[in-house]
């Protein structure tokens, strides 16, 4: 009997190259009929339990593009990245969304608007001052950014008939991995960075330090580049904070936290956070009004260990401290 192989990160990663599929940040998205092909569904992620897809994905394969999504009152605070594979065997992308990190997505979303906007106020300067800009933002954009939270993932088997070859059809699969992030949290860690890269001695230290300062307040979007009206400081209208955290001992950490909407643990989480919580971590999320079931995963298991309800309230805030029997429950 043959033994199933397990997929490595180096297996998958040739496995990039020997197909030749790469991973997509930022696709236009359709199931509109293309030139001689037509695509048709046959199942997806939520077909065997009749669960229907995250709106997060039917407006990003809608629209084709993050800033739809972004839109949606569930993330008009968050900056949101989606990773997208496609590939013949659903193991195969599924170890892409598993492995896939947001980094690049956010390295390179900071690197396109600060450098937007700092080659913008030195417009007419020597080509000089212009490398070094480019130099500067590689620095900024190099930076590990840490916060993002893996929100969901979705999957989708298709059939792509081309009707230039007979009717002949490809079969493949689809998958999309959703992560978001706070803005205030991505703008303090790149306003952070600008202001540790900046050079005293370097003509671009004071226009870097005023961009560094409006990026904190939160006068500047990072996705458009454009000044916003609202301090990404404050909390949106009509959410309440809940917030997690642990005493116990850090080798014995919270290593996943799934947020479902309504009173059950059950279909597609609301939101997911992969970001372990430990003692020197304090775990916090905002979220709209409604009643939510928060279900807790225990170093590194799969199997849920538990989970509490929590009505949320627009302005509140709901805490809870992991007891030393792992126990929990959310209070005001």
């Amino acid at each position: 009997m043959k033994k199933k192989s397990r997929l490595t990160a180096a297996a998958v990663a040739a496995g990039y190259i020997a197909a030749g599929i790469i991973a997509v940040f930022a696709v236009t998205v359709s199931c509109a009929t293309m030139k001689g092909k037509e695509q048709k569904e046959l199942s997806n992620k939520g077909t065997l339990d009749k669960i229907s897809a995250p709106e997060w994905y039917t407006t990003y394969l809608r629209d084709g593009n993050i800033i739809a999504v972004e839109a949606l009152p569930a993330f008009k605070d968050r900056y949101c990245f989606i990773g997208e594979q496609r590939g013949p065997d659903l193991e195969f992308c599924q170890a892409f969304a598993r492995q896939y990190s947001v980094q690049e997505q956010m390295a390179e979303m900071v690197r396109t608007t600060v450098a937007s906007e700092l080659k913008a106020a030195q417009a007419g300067s020597s080509g000089g001052v212009e490398n070094e800009i480019d130099n500067f933002v590689n620095v900024v954009a190099n930076t590990s950014f840490s916060g993002a939270q893996r929100t969901g993932d979705w999957w989708r088997s298709i059939r792509e008939y081309d009707h230039d070859r007979n009717g002949a059809y490809e079969d493949y699969y689809q998958v999309y991995v959703f992560y978001t992030i706070p803005k205030q949290t991505m703008n303090q860690a790149v306003s952070q960075a600008m202001e540790t890269a900046a050079s005293k001695d370097s003509v671009l230290y004071d226009i870097t330090i005023a961009l560094a300062k409006r990026i904190l307040l939160g006068d500047y979007d990072l996705r458009s580049g454009e000044p916003v009206s609202v301090s990404a400081a404050a909390p949106a209208a009509g959410t309440g904070k809940l917030s997690l955290f642990s005493r116990n001992d850090p080798s014995n950490f919270i290593s996943m936290v799934k947020i479902f909407k309504g009173t059950e643990a059950r279909g597609e989480p609301f939101l997911i956070d992969t970001n372990p919580i430990r003692p020197e971590r304090k775990a916090e999320w905002n979220l709209p009004e409604g009643e939510y079931t928060v279900a807790l995963y225990y170093n590194n298991s799969d199997k849920e260990w538990g989970h509490a309800r929590v009505s949320v309230t627009a302005g509140d805030v709901f805490s809870s401290e992991i007891r030393t029997d792992w126990s929990f429950s959310f209070k005001k």
